[in-house]
């Protein structure tokens, strides 16, 4: 009695693995080989305990907001990926974990890879990130080089439902990130706000920083070999905080090139173009707002053969709102 019993346990017990193993359904796989560029564009938006992401037949779009004052996204597109394939495309899926627990998990898995390029140095050793999603709720990441595998999977969160911030704008610059790395050298990042000026001519475009003992300004005409685009519709003049504007400062350093957009309420949009076959490594994108690491960077970043029309881009987006 006691046998048939046992046997009548271990036949259910097996149909329900078997059940589990058939309901599981793989929402969302990819495969991406140059991953040297995702932990430090996703430091770059790492403003807010949680982040949010959404796969979509497009690529992968990463958001995280703080306050509703300042929301920062960036997006893979399904172009960098090896293999890529969802379930559903016309369903995108969403997936809601701690910042913290991605970055910490990407750090140990391109480490490991890291170490393995190393130990190989007389080879070529070829790896890739694999990402998947299924209905368990796990987001499962591994890194596949040569004979040696590395594997992590972190719980997900319940979503919430996250605006992706959008604007029509009535001014727009598009100018070289080396302008913006430039005025980063000596602002007045004591000071409690930054403004932000707009004009038809002269003082043109105009950045500018002031406190009790130290004010610094920079213009730029319009005519500059630096800008690619220049339009103002309207005249403007904005001030933003500088604990917000200096989030920026990340991004900027991976950027070539910005695209800066204002709406007519004075809403700041700006857009980093990052080629991902020169980003640098991301040791130094510890500190609280990428500032006094910046020389570091420079020293550290490497030169890309490729030219900015034939290298392969990420995005970085940024949308802060005014002082009033």
């Amino acid at each position: 009695m006691s046998s048939n019993n046992t046997s009548e346990f271990s036949s259910t017990q097996e149909s329900q693995q078997s059940s589990s193993s058939s309901q599981r359904i793989t929402l969302f796989s990819g495969e991406i080989q140059n991953t040297k560029f995702l932990s430090p564009v996703l430091k770059s938006i790492n403003i807010d305990k949680f982040i949010q992401i959404i796969v979509t037949e497009c690529g992968i779009k990463f958001i995280c907001e703080n306050y509703q004052t300042i929301q920062a996204t960036t997006f893979i597109d399904r172009n960098l990926f090896v293999k890529y394939h969802m379930e559903n495309e016309k369903t995108p899926q969403t997936i809601r974990i701690l910042t913290t627990e991605l970055l910490h998990v990407l750090s140990f898995l391109l480490t490991k890879q890291s170490n393995r390029y190393q130990q190989q140095q007389q080879q070529q050793s070829k790896s890739s990130l694999i990402i998947k999603y299924d209905n368990d709720k796990r987001l499962k990441l591994k890194i596949i080089s040569n004979d040696r595998l590395f594997k992590s999977s972190i719980q997900t969160l319940d979503t919430i439902n996250i605006n992706v911030w959008t604007m029509a704008f009535v001014n727009r610059i598009t100018l070289d990130a080396s302008v913006l790395k430039d005025f980063w050298k000596f602002a007045n990042t004591n000071a409690d706000s930054i403004s932000i000026e707009m004009n038809n001519d002269e003082p043109w475009f105009l950045m500018s920083t002031k406190s009790q003992f130290r004010e610094f300004s920079q213009q730029i005409d319009a005519s500059s070999t630096h800008i690619e685009h220049y339009e103002c519709t309207v005249p403007s003049i904005n001030h933003y905080q500088m604990k917000s504007i200096k989030y920026t400062v990340r991004p900027l350093m991976l950027a070539d090139k910005i695209n800066i957009r204002f709406s007519s309420a004075g809403l700041l949009n700006m857009q980093f173009f990052i080629p991902i076959d020169s980003v640098i490594d991301d040791s130094h994108f510890d500190d609280g707002d990428g500032l006094q690491q910046q020389q570091q960077q420079q020293r550290q970043i490497i030169h890309s053969t490729t030219t900015a029309s034939d290298s392969q881009r990420c995005f970085v987006e940024f949308f802060i709102i005014p002082i009033i």
